[in-house]
């Protein structure tokens, strides 16, 4: 793969569009699981991110630990590579329910995410960053 490392993160995800899981979550990221955060992490890590987790939340704590957090989602300017969290937070008192890839973002309150475990297989999908299935934080990888 050629390219920054949010080119790299996008070329890996983009190549496993169709992905399909099998058995009970069954996946090629990681355990038989809820796998969305396995995928994301897997696309990070084919662009030199070692980083690597089964649950969707977190993402969050990579993103405070690493100054790349961003919960203003009206002014988060997402960016290809980057990835979004949905539900309403990740400790104990609040649930992460999932993640995606942020593939593009397209300038009118959308983005277009690439997410594992999307009807169980790798979907590019439409959404809302205010508004609609609740998000609660946008990361970037470090060094990217």
């Amino acid at each position: 793969m050629s390219g920054s490392v949010r080119d790299k993160i996008i070329q890996a995800a983009r190549s496993q569009l169709g992905q399909e899981e099998w058995g009970n979550n069954c996946n090629p990221y990681g355990r038989c699981e809820a796998w969305c955060a396995h995928f994301a992490s897997w696309a990070w890590q084919q662009a030199g991110i070692n980083y690597h987790t089964a649950f969707s939340g977190d993402f969050y704590y990579y993103g405070r630990d690493h100054g790349t957090l961003r919960t203003d989602l009206r002014n988060a300017a997402p960016k290809p590579g980057d990835v979004i969290l949905f539900g309403t937070g990740p400790s104990s008192t609040s649930t992460s329910v999932h993640v995606g890839v942020i593939e593009k973002d397209n300038g009118d309150g959308t983005v277009t995410t690439i997410e594992g475990n999307h009807n169980d297989r790798v979907e590019r999908v439409t959404r809302r960053l205010v508004g609609g299935w609740p998000a609660y934080a946008i990361v970037s990888p470090s060094g990217g």
